[in-house]
């Protein structure tokens, strides 16, 4: 009798876990699901969630829908001032400006037990690259 009643409590707890998991669940998908725009002239947040911090926009599609309100990443990451925005070019336009004897090139030899064997000389990666604050953006076009 006791193993009936010890399987049976065993029972009743995996079955209390199993539906909290399911409720926890859905409680994070429906707090996940916003996006976080909306249409022009609709408000996407409530007073209370107002904050300086938090990063808002207009954006303007191809096709001239506009939407407006809290920006976030991916799943619902909130977007704050000091997030950054990156970019990289992998040629640099000016370089075509300078005379080939100016631009700078570099020498990459490769090592074998610690003896260093030839190398060609080829041009320098002049590749750029872009990191700044949301903060200090005033617009972004494409």
């Amino acid at each position: 009798m006791t193993r009936a009643r010890i399987a049976g409590g065993v029972g009743v707890i995996v079955i209390l876990l199993l539906a909290l998991a399911a409720g926890y669940r859905i409680l994070r998908k429906d707090a996940g699901s916003g996006s976080g725009t909306a249409r022009a002239g609709t408000s996407s947040t409530a007073p209370a969630e107002a904050h300086p911090g938090f990063l808002y926009g207009r954006i303007t599609t191809v096709d001239g829908a506009t939407f407006e309100g809290r920006l976030r990443w991916g799943r619902g990451e909130e977007a704050f001032w000091g997030d950054y925005f990156n970019g990289a070019r992998k040629e640099n336009q000016w370089a075509a400006h300078v005379p080939a004897e100016r631009l700078p090139t570099e020498r990459r030899p490769f090592e074998i037990f610690g003896v260093q064997f030839g190398g060609r000389e080829q041009p320098a990666n002049l590749g750029r690259l872009f990191m700044v604050r949301f903060g200090d953006i005033a617009r972004i076009e494409a």
